[in-house]
C-alpha cells in the first residue's frame, strides 16, 4: 500500500537531495503524513550507511573529490557530506 510506495521511493529522493547538495544549495524539508514517513526511513537508512542515493560511479567521483579536497584525516560521510550543515 502507500507505506510501500512510500519506501520505494528512498532511493529517489536521496538522489535527488545528494544532487542538490552537491550543487552547494541547501535543502530544506517540509512532509506530512506518508511524506514524513518517507523522508524518515530515507535518513535512517543514509545514517546507518545503508543508502546514498548515488549510483557506484557517483559514489565513485565523491570519494575521489573527498580524498583530493578534504584536509580532515577522516573521510566524510555521505550523511556529513551531503545532509549535515556544518558551520
Amino acid at each position: 500500500g502507500d507505506q510501500r510506495d512510500a519506501l520505494a521511493s528512498t532511493d529517489a529522493l536521496s538522489s535527488l537531495i545528494a544532487r542538490i547538495r552537491n550543487g552547494g544549495k541547501s535543502v530544506s524539508i517540509v512532509a506530512h503524513s506518508m511524506g514524513n514517513y518517507l523522508v524518515c526511513n530515507m535518513l535512517q537508512q543514509v545514517l546507518q550507511g545503508k543508502q546514498t542515493g548515488l549510483s557506484s560511479a557517483q559514489q565513485a567521483r565523491v570519494q575521489r573529490n573527498s580524498a583530493e579536497n578534504s584536509t580532515q584525516t577522516q573521510p566524510l560521510s555521505f550523511a556529513e557530506r551531503y545532509l549535515v550543515d556544518r558551520y
